[in-house]
């Protein structure tokens, strides 16, 4: 039997949709972008804006969404980490689309340290079995450990849906 699998991610730098579609690829999952309605900033101040948000839990508008989650038994859910924190648009997602019942691998990216961002995400998807959490540290810097550990994972998960 076959597990439908749905990846959906926001990234702004690459970092974060480079292990979405490593992830995607390897399960052969569905993949979601999500998307801001405005963009950040081109210049430095992205991250100023988009840290202040972070921080303060800002809500964001977002281009629409049409998933039906009734389909997918299996979500990964990625984020970069902004402030020590998952970012705006991710928690924008999953405020207005709540996930429930599923089994979830959580991820996200960053360059200094991950944070809390996996902790507030498991706070979020409360009321889903969440498999494993994992943590990239600059994936276009290290493409290779990426692509060993997205491998790694997935077959843990691939083994626990078929209850091995």
């Amino acid at each position: 039997m076959v597990i439908k699998t749905l990846v959906i991610y926001y990234s702004l730098d690459g970092n974060t949709e480079f292990v979405a579609r490593a992830i995607a690829d390897k399960k052969g999952a569905d993949l979601f972008r999500i998307e801001t309605i405005n963009d950040y900033p081109s210049d430095f101040s992205r991250y100023i804006i988009g840290g202040f948000q972070a921080l303060f839990k800002i809500i964001v508008k977002l281009k629409p969404v049409k998933i039906n989650f009734d389909e997918y038994e299996e979500i990964f859910i990625g984020t970069p980490v902004w402030a020590g924190s998952l970012t705006p648009p991710i928690r924008s997602f999953l405020e207005e689309n709540p996930v429930q019942g599923k089994r979830v691998t959580l991820f996200c990216t960053y360059d200094g340290n991950s944070g809390w961002a996996l902790k507030q995400l498991g706070k979020m998807l409360r009321g889903n079995d969440i498999i494993k959490c994992l943590d990239f540290r600059e994936p276009l810097k290290n493409k290779e450990e990426v692509s060993s550990r997205v491998e790694e994972a997935v077959n843990a998960n691939n083994k626990i849906n078929k209850g091995v």
